[in-house]
């Protein structure tokens, strides 16, 4: 399977035109779905989101994925189906990876984003509304406080929480290093880590392209990984390993690039 994007897009003035109907149509209609939701979440003071945001999440995923022309090729999704406590770490290289794991997102789903998310229009408020959680990645003592409620959370709501290890998203598309914070949370509440590798999304929309490019996207989540035997003595290690995974997943694509 190749993935990236499926023909050249258009250019000039009809990529123009292209890039402001889908930002009318898709984040009018992205903008529309979520209002409303965060509405009805402030009348209700936020009592049972849980219940619904997936929902929510799946429906603005899938309709944006679909309005850009993105087919989703997704391997071994029964490993994140179920709802039960896990940590899911992807890695992340477009804006485009943000519709794609809502398009996935499971019943129990949460995500974990840096606090400056909450200044984003709509989807920082949504963080917001749906209680997710963000952390702020300046001040260690808060950034281990909000794990650590993270951590008492997974296990009892039986989440699935969704990372990127990353941090933020570079031009270029080479895997970038792991910052520890999911690890720390592994060692926290010992619940399995479950690798999502997400293949051909920067290339669809490199950082800095307002929309996605027509194109496939896969995404295939590896078996999970036990974390009974983390501890705060060997995060490091256990961070270069999965950095390690991944890296090596990733370039067995590269070498099978025709």
């Amino acid at each position: 399977m190749t993935y990236g994007p499926t023909r050249n897009p258009p250019r000039g003035p009809w990529r123009a035109l292209r890039t402001a109907l889908l930002l009318v149509t898709g984040w009018g209609f992205v903008a529309v779905v979520l209002t409303v939701t965060l509405l009805f979440t402030v009348v209700t003071l936020r009592v049972g989101v849980h219940r619904y945001s997936h929902w929510v999440a799946r429906l603005v995923g899938r309709t944006a994925r679909k309005l850009q022309g993105i087919e989703l090729v997704v391997e071994h999704l029964e490993r994140v189906a179920t709802r039960e406590a896990r940590i899911v770490l992807l890695n992340h290289t477009s804006q485009l990876d943000l519709f794609i794991f809502a398009a996935l997102f499971p019943s129990g789903g949460s995500a974990v984003g840096k606090k400056e998310i909450l200044w984003v229009p709509l989807i920082g408020w949504c963080f917001w509304a749906f209680r997710l959680y963000t952390i702020d990645r300046k001040n260690f003592e808060r950034a281990r406080t909000t794990l650590k409620s993270v951590g008492d959370d997974l296990k009892r709501r039986r989440m699935s929480v969704f990372m990127a290890p990353e941090g933020t998203r570079f031009r270029d598309l080479r895997l970038q290093s792991f910052k520890k914070g999911a690890f720390h949370l592994a060692a926290e509440a010992h619940v399995p880590i479950v690798p999502a590798i997400v293949r051909g999304a920067g290339e669809c929309q490199p950082v800095g392209q307002l929309v996605a490019d027509p194109g496939v996207v896969g995404v295939e989540f590896l078996p999970p990984i036990a974390t009974q035997d983390y501890s705060a003595d060997n995060v490091d290690a256990k961070t270069e390993e999965v950095h390690e995974l991944f890296a090596r997943r990733l370039e067995a694509d590269t070498r099978a690039s025709p």
